[in-house]
């Protein structure tokens, strides 16, 4: 089955200036723009993940849409990077699906667009208690000032 040629919204190591994004992405994409993601929770580690919630978080990052020449490839290369399987989501560190964020676009304009995110898979996080929020919702800012 092919997949749908949606945005991909970023919210960590794969946003412009990461370490990520010049390995996967840099030159590969037509278009980024600020967006954000509504309903969902930031937690800190090693690398940022998300999961959503009934609350009103709100988290920040990019909306990155990848040349149409370059995206098989680089959908698979993301899908490894987050250990997504799509033949076996129970089992995948994190879970790739289609989510509507709203994208900041030129002259400050808000357009909900579908894109793909990538959040954890919460079956493979155990207890949740103790993890460390990050309440911005931006891992850029809460990363680096340590919240």
């Amino acid at each position: 089955m092919a997949t749908r040629q949606l945005p991909i919204f970023v919210y960590g190591t794969l946003r412009p200036g990461e370490r990520n994004y010049t390995y996967f992405l840099e030159g590969k994409t037509t278009a980024e723009h600020a967006a954000f993601l509504l309903h969902y929770e930031m937690y800190d580690g090693a690398y940022p993940y998300i999961l959503s919630t009934k609350k009103n978080g709100k988290i920040r990052g990019n909306l990155l849409s990848v040349r149409s020449d370059a995206y098989r490839k680089v959908l698979q290369s993301l899908d490894a990077l987050e250990g997504f399987d799509s033949s076996d989501r129970a089992h995948s560190e994190y879970i790739r699906v289609m989510k509507k964020v709203v994208c900041i676009c030129p002259n400050h304009r808000l357009v909900p667009t579908w894109a793909w995110i990538y959040h954890a898979n919460r079956s493979l996080l155990g207890d949740l208690a103790g993890r460390r929020i990050i309440p911005s919702g931006d891992w850029l800012s809460g990363h680096q000032r340590g919240y």
